[in-house]
């Protein structure tokens, strides 16, 4: 089976592994009280 292969493949291969991140806090809501379509 035939492979792509290129200059920096390793490096995008595992980039999600690198990007940081954080769970994102509600702080705002509008119109969250009037909505029939969210649980709350």
């Amino acid at each position: 089976m035939p492979t792509l292969e290129w200059i920096g493949k390793d490096k995008v291969v595992n980039h999600h592994q690198e990007v940081l991140f954080r769970v994102l806090e509600e702080q705002y809501t509008y119109g969250a009280e009037d909505s029939e379509s969210m649980d709350l």
